[in-house]
C-alpha cells in the first residue's frame, strides 16, 4: 500500500483552520468505500443513539454490538481474522456486566484523560479487547469527548517530519500513548473553541484523520477505495492492541500455572531419591 502524501502546513494537526478541516470532514463518506456505509451507520448513529436513550448508570452494549463494532474497526483498519472469534469467545453476560462498570465508571463531563483510564481498564478485561477497541468503545458511549484510538488519528497528532515520525510512526497500542491522543484531542478541541468559537466532537476529528490518510492514498492509486482484505494482503498484526493483550493474558496464564509445574518437578525428584534409596538398602 502506498505511502500517504506528507500533511501539508494547512493540514496539520496543530495549525489546521476551519475551512480546510470542513472540505476533510466533508470528504470522509468519499474516503470510505461504498460497501462500509452500513457499518459506519451502526458505529457513529446507531449504537451511540441506543446507549444515550439507557438510564444513566445502567448503559450497556450487547454482545452482537461489540462484534458489530470489532467487524467496523477491522474493515477500516488492520484486517486480522482471527480477532472476532475471540470477541465471540465472550458471554453475553459478562460482555453486558464489564461494560455497564466502565460506562458508569466513565465521566463524561471530565474531559480528562484520567476519566478514561479507568474504563478502558475495565473493558480490556473482555477477552480480544485491547486499549485500541476498548476505546472504540468507549467512543461509542461518549461520541463527543472519548476519541478512538485510530492509527490515522494518533500519527496525525504525532507527526513530525522525520523516517519513522510521520505517517510510518509505529504504534504500541497501550494505555499510555492512547491518554496522550486523549489529551491532544481535547487540546485541538479547545483550540477550535477559543479560536473560532466552534465546538467539535472527537467523531469529527477522527474522521478527518481517515480522510487525510485514506483520501491521500487514494488519490495516488486511482480512486481506489479501501475495500476490505485482499486475498494478496499481508496480514499485519505484531503491534496489534488485540493481540498484545491476548499475549498479556496467556502470560499470565503461564505465570500462574509455572509454580505448579515445579511442584510437580520437585515430587517426581522426591520420588526418584527415596527409590534410589531403596533399591540401596535391598542390595
Amino acid at each position: 500500500m502506498a505511502m500517504p502524501e506528507p500533511p501539508t502546513q494547512g493540514n496539520r494537526f496543530t495549525s489546521i483552520e476551519p475551512d480546510q478541516f470542513n472540505t476533510l470532514l466533508n470528504d470522509y463518506n468519499h474516503a470510505v468505500a461504498q460497501k462500509l456505509v452500513e457499518l459506519d451507520e451502526e458505529r457513529y448513529t446507531t449504537i451511540p443513539k441506543r446507549l444515550q436513550e439507557q438510564p444513566t448508570g445502567s448503559a450497556t452494549l450487547s454482545k452482537e454490538e461489540v462484534a458489530t463494532l470489532v467487524d467496523w474497526k477491522l474493515a477500516h483498519g488492520k484486517f486480522r481474522p482471527t480477532l472476532r472469534s475471540l470477541v465471540q469467545q465472550n458471554d453475553e453476560n459478562t460482555i453486558a456486566e464489564v461494560t455497564r462498570d466502565a460506562f458508569a465508571s466513565y465521566d463524561k463531563s471530565a474531559k480528562d484523560a484520567r476519566a478514561a483510564k479507568s474504563a478502558l481498564a475495565a473493558l480490556t478485561k473482555l477477552r480480544g479487547i485491547g486499549p485500541a477497541t476498548a476505546s472504540l468503545l468507549l467512543s461509542v458511549f461518549d461520541t463527543g469527548n472519548a476519541p478512538f484510538f485510530s492509527d490515522e488519528l494518533f500519527r496525525w497528532c504525532m507527526y513530525e517530519d522525520s523516517k519513522g515520525q510521520g505517517w510510518d510512526r509505529d504504534i504500541k497500542y497501550n494505555v499510555k500513548e492512547y491518554l496522550e491522543l486523549y489529551d491532544k484531542v481535547h487540546a485541538f478541541k479547545e483550540r477550535f473553541r477559543k479560536a473560532f468559537d466552534r465546538e467539535l466532537s472527537v467523531v469529527d476529528i477522527e474522521q478527518v484523520a481517515y480522510t487525510l490518510v485514506k483520501g491521500s492514498v487514494d488519490s495516488q492509486t486511482g480512486g481506489e477505495k479501501a475495500d476490505g482484505p485482499s486475498k494478496k494482503r499481508k496480514v499485519d498484526s505484531k503491534n496489534d492492541d488485540d493481540e498484545i493483550e491476548e499475549k498479556k493474558k496467556a502470560n499470565s496464564k503461564v505465570a500462574k500455572s509455572a509454580p505448579k509445574a515445579t511442584a510437580s518437578i520437585e515430587t517426581t525428584a522426591t520420588a526418584s531419591e527415596s527409590l534410589r534409596r531403596s533399591a540401596r538398602r535391598q542390595k
